[in-house]
């Protein structure tokens, strides 16, 4: 009996216990009344309501299993959590890095067929027909398959546009501040696939394995996700739900020109300079800017000032070639040493180190 076991006892009351804390959590701690934070808003709502769904089911199901012990259950509850998990990790992680994502005609499409076939898994489940448990069983679990791969090229396909986005916006790595949203969905991957292996095989110790595993995942998909409305501060301008156009000073063709006066003044060697205060800084708005940097540089804007970077880099390796080279880097607006390095070789493919000996070299053989 499970209940003699305490650890068993133990992992399944950790992890109801860790999915009703953090559901309330999300559905009562205040998040600030912005107009940016309206779709977390929701989605901290739809993941409270996931996080104590999961602890009912989990609850349920432990005591059912207890008293029934029969291995069908635990196929049947895998393939209801497997889908329902999914969907809710999947939408709620989308929703971070696009904001515009979340529609109620979504999440209906999702809902009605995991639903549908929930509650058509249970009436085979608990009936008599074992031709029909097993055919309800396939079918569900061909679904979540789908679903699994479906997912896996949604999120992607968001991540990429929000990468290109941070990547139009800032010159630095603040792309970084939401790999923890890859990682998560990554692990939801790979435990959906854990959560599914005991469908398949039938075995207690895999399930028990996967039980003490999402414990884990949860707590810290938890906190991660608590911690977002803080992290959201860095980047909303770069996410806006609609870009606030404002007037430009300078019609769009002559953008040109106005980026030639600009760059002696240097000002894209500032640490942390966006694309809002470069368009600033020419008299134009950050719409116009990014459309001419894509067009015309074919480049993003973290590539170009990088690039610009770079520039200003060689000149002084070879001006002032006794400087440090982490020094070169703080002066170029790059005060990390190792991403200094990592954007140099990236360009000229050579260390900041064997490219500046080489361009002396080839300077002292010319004079």
């Amino acid at each position: 009996m499970f209940l003699n076991n305490p650890y068993i006892l133990f992992s399944w009351g950790a992890f109801v216990s860790i999915c009703f804390g953090f559901g309330l959590c999300f559905l009562l701690l205040f998040i600030p009344e912005t107009k940016m934070l309206a779709s977390y808003r929701v989605s901290r709502k739809v993941m409270g309501s996931a996080y104590i769904f999961m602890g009912l089911v989990n609850l349920i199901a432990f005591f059912l299993r207890d008293m029934a012990n029969d291995l069908r259950l635990i196929q049947s509850i895998n393939l209801i959590l497997a889908s329902s998990q999914t969907f809710f990790f999947t939408y709620t992680l989308i929703i971070l890095l696009n904001v515009k994502f979340l529609t109620l005609r979504k999440v209906y499409m999702e809902i009605i067929p995991i639903t549908f076939l929930s509650i058509l898994m249970s009436i085979a489940l608990f009936g008599n027909k074992n031709i029909h448990y097993i055919t309800v069983f396939h079918i569900f679990l061909i679904y979540c398959i789908f679903l699994l791969i479906r997912y896996s090229i949604l999120f992607f396909c968001n991540y990429r546009k929000y990468k290109q986005k941070m990547n139009n916006y800032f010159s630095g790595n603040e792309t970084r501040l939401l790999y923890w949203v890859t990682i998560s969905f990554c692990i939801t991957l790979i435990l959906e696939i854990l959560l599914l292996a005991p469908t398949l095989f039938l075995s207690k110790t895999m399930h028990l394995l996967t039980l003490i595993l999402y414990i884990c995942f949860y707590l810290y998909f938890g906190i991660r996700f608590i911690n977002y409305a803080f992290i959201f501060r860095e980047i909303e301008y770069a996410i806006a739900i609609k870009d606030q156009i404002k007037p430009s000073s300078i019609p769009y063709g002559e953008i040109e020109t106005a980026i030639v006066q600009w760059l002696p003044k240097k000002q894209f060697l500032e640490q942390g300079v966006n694309i809002k205060q470069v368009a600033l800084q020419i008299g134009t708005n950050r719409t116009y800017l990014s459309l001419y940097i894509n067009e015309h540089e074919k480049k993003t804007f973290k590539e170009w000032i990088s690039y610009l970077r770079m520039q200003e880099a060689k000149r002084l390796f070879l001006e002032l070639p006794d400087l440090p080279v982490g020094e070169v880097g703080n002066l170029v607006g790059i005060p990390d040493k190792s991403n200094f390095g990592r954007q140099f070789s990236r360009q000229t493919g050579k260390t900041p180190q064997t490219w500046k000996k080489q361009m002396i070299k080839k300077q002292k053989e010319v004079s």
